[in-house]
């Protein structure tokens, strides 16, 4: 009986060793698994941080971007507001040659009058000028 008893008792024996053996394993992968989880979140963590570096510096050059454009909006607006003026000038000097032309030839003086250097309104040029070197 005493045989039967170590047979059996070397039998249950040897399951749960082989049990521990799996259990084991088990226990070996789950810690890789987790140190590999741990690496994981690193390198997420460091993809994070980089992306928020990343749109701190995009900020900042969509910021200045932005100054740079409106500077050139105003200047452009700027340069519109001259040329809407010069137009209208232009207008209102085409339209008295025009009228000077149509002139009968006895009056020669009337295009000098046209064209006067003395004029304030028939030559803003050099107004304009010094406005546009003060652009570039």
């Amino acid at each position: 009986m005493e045989i039967l008893f170590n047979a059996v008792s070397t039998i249950v024996l040897a399951a749960a060793l082989v049990y521990l053996v799996r259990v084991y394993r088990v226990l070996v992968e789950a810690r890789a698994g987790r140190e590999e989880l741990a690496a994981l979140v690193q390198r997420f963590d460091g993809a994070v941080n980089e992306a928020g570096r990343a749109m701190a510096e995009l900020k900042i050059a969509v910021a200045t971007t932005g100054e740079s454009l409106q500077g050139r909006i105003d200047r452009a607006s700027g340069l519109r507001d001259e040329l809407a003026f010069l137009a209208e000038r232009a207008e209102g000097l085409a339209d008295r040659l025009a009228g000077a032309a149509k002139a009968p030839a006895s009056a020669p003086n009337r295009l000098s009058e046209v064209a006067s250097p003395d004029d304030e309104a028939a030559s803003p040029r050099p107004a304009i000028l010094r406005a546009l070197a003060g652009v570039r």
